[in-house]
């Protein structure tokens, strides 16, 4: 059985690429302050306004290149590895509405 440790090996590597991005994630969030805390976020026709305690950043629609929407979020996407999420359950159910026909008009179909 020569290949027991190959197996092995390759098993340690599937369980490695699983586990490793989620926790890198939860490291760098944990460790850039003005990543965590409250945020706002104003949406109008030109694009988008993020403001936290030490951060403003402003985006129009143009620099966005699709988005998609889950169950609790939607992911507006500025590249592949580059995106914003913003929780559902910030909008009523009348803005949520609003928002996906805004995405829509500036950004096109999911």
């Amino acid at each position: 059985m020569r290949l027991a440790p190959l197996y092995g090996l390759l098993l340690f590597i599937l369980i490695l690429v699983r586990l490793l991005p989620p926790w890198v994630a939860r490291m760098q969030f944990r460790r850039q302050p003005a990543a965590q805390g409250t945020r706002t976020l104003d949406i109008s026709e030109k694009g988008l306004i993020s403001e936290g305690a030490t951060l403003k950043s402003e985006s129009r629609w143009s620099h966005y290149t699709g988005w998609s929407e889950a169950e609790t979020v939607f992911l507006l996407i500025a590249s592949p590895l580059l995106y914003i999420i913003i929780p559902k359950r910030a909008f009523s159910a009348e803005q949520l509405a609003e928002f996906r026909a805004l995405l829509t008009r500036h950004i096109g179909c999911r």
